[in-house]
């Protein structure tokens, strides 16, 4: 579990698992449209260079999310249904093929 800091306070969390055992990530929404969603997957992928592909779940409802991911280069794979309400939309994003 990671805090996401700016103007010295606590903004954001997020946690991330290896082999699809889930994650989860927000900022609160004072702090959204900043730029630090995107600092911090950037932040991710620098930290881990060894993780050529990321997979993440959201809400296909969820339309700002969708739309920031595919900014970040995240690419729509699949969806599921995870409810009568909600339908996960899977994103992956590769930094290298993997041959």
């Amino acid at each position: 579990m990671y805090n996401i800091i700016a103007d010295e306070h606590v903004v954001g969390n997020f946690s991330f698992y290896s082999k699809g055992n889930g994650n989860f990530w927000t900022v609160i929404p004072e702090y959204q449209n900043r730029g630090i969603g995107s600092k911090t997957i950037k932040y991710l992928e620098t930290k881990y260079p060894d993780v050529k592909m990321w997979e993440l779940e959201t809400p296909v409802q969820n339309y700002r999310n969708c739309h920031f991911y595919e900014k970040c280069g995240f690419v729509k794979v699949d969806e599921k249904v995870h409810s009568e309400k909600i339908t996960l939309r899977i994103y992956k994003k590769i930094i290298e093929n993997i041959l």
